[in-house]
């Protein structure tokens, strides 16, 4: 697995390491949560797959 060290960070110390990917290969939520916030603010360059799903009552899209 891929685990996320945070013993030595002065605020998430007591939250103790995060696994980020299990040895079967899944991603725990805590990754596709770094994906997306890191793709939200810019940081990466790879786009994800995305397509309008429906349409809301208030008009605004649905994306899946």
């Amino acid at each position: 697995c891929w685990l996320i060290g945070l013993s030595e960070h002065p605020v998430l110390s007591k939250e103790g390491d995060e696994v980020i990917m299990k040895s079967d290969g899944t991603t725990t939520y805590v990754a596709r949560d770094i994906a997306y916030a890191a793709w939200k603010l810019g940081f990466s360059k790879i786009d994800f797959k995305y397509r309008e799903f429906k349409r809301n009552p208030d008009g605004s899209t649905v994306w899946i």
